[in-house]
């Protein structure tokens, strides 16, 4: 039952045979309970930044108006050009670029770029404005910022910066769910949660993981680095837990905030060997 207090968690528990983590490692994975769930914006050098990395267009009514801000950092002018492009984003967080209108969940023939290209003196920038038409439907892609600049060998050398673009409905629905967590061995302990987007907005997802006695009393926390999930996907986030645990029984239990009126939980129980 979902519950507009954020302070309530959903959890969903689902026992597995033991096993053991890591060979001879010291961790052994009593249960494995789930509930449990570019830098794109890096540019290959610094002679460009683009903010944000993340463009997020909610359309209701009328078309979202969204701008990113595009500075040579360099010494010397750049010449910048600026197109979308579609990407997919896998459960380990990597992403596969295409070209525009190549992926079904697409932007790229609702949106529109303002200018198309400019020329930087140094320490000048430019406003990309992004238009997106709107559509009941989620869709996503990327705006490539790429500069080029002429070699002392002739050869066009091209630098270029993707942010990406989620495009949404107001009505559109987000929902979140953890479908499994694991303590694993390697070499150090960690928690791989899994977390899957059951709604219909991209998510960006912040959180801890809590290490707890078997009774219950937490003596350790972890952060969670926050990610990014698209609808109807999954990502698998690897959380590294406290090394100084005593010899015992524990819980690995990760918290998430996806944005959503409940937060979303797990559960693992595993043993920590003595020497």
């Amino acid at each position: 039952m979902r519950t507009k207090s954020r302070a309530l968690m959903r959890m969903r528990n689902e026992a597995a045979a033991p096993g053991t983590a890591g060979g001879r490692s010291a961790v052994r994975v009593l249960v494995l309970s789930a509930a449990l769930a570019l830098t794109l914006a890096s540019p290959l050098a610094a002679q460009f930044s683009a903010t944000p990395i993340i463009l997020n267009l909610v359309t209701g009514d009328s078309a979202a108006v969204g701008r990113i801000l595009v500075k040579n950092q360099g010494d010397a002018p750049l010449r910048m050009r600026f197109y979308a492009g579609d990407f997919e984003q896998m459960p380990d967080g990597k992403h596969r670029f295409m070209a525009a209108g190549t992926d079904e969940h697409s932007c790229a023939a609702r949106m529109q770029l303002y200018p198309e290209g400019a020329t930087l003196e140094a320490g000048q920038s430019v406003t990309v404005t992004v238009r997106l038409d709107p559509a009941p439907t989620a869709c996503w892609s990327v705006v490539f910022a790429e500069s080029a600049k002429r070699a002392a060998n002739g050869i066009s050398v091209a630098q270029r910066i993707a942010v990406k673009v989620y495009g949404s409905s107001r009505t559109g629905v987000r929902s979140g769910d953890v479908q499994a967590v694991n303590v694993v061995k390697t070499p150090s302990l960690h928690a791989m949660v899994d977390f899957a987007n059951t709604g219909e907005r991209a998510l960006v997802v912040k959180g801890h993981l809590e290490v707890r006695t078997a009774a219950g009393v937490v003596v350790a926390t972890a952060p969670v680095v926050d990610f990014s999930v698209l609808p109807g996907r999954h990502r698998v986030i690897n959380v590294a837990m406290p090394g100084d645990l005593k010899p015992g029984r524990y819980l690995a239990i990760p918290i998430l905030d996806f944005g959503g009126d409940f937060l979303a939980a797990g559960q693992a129980l595993f043993e920590v060997s003595g020497p």
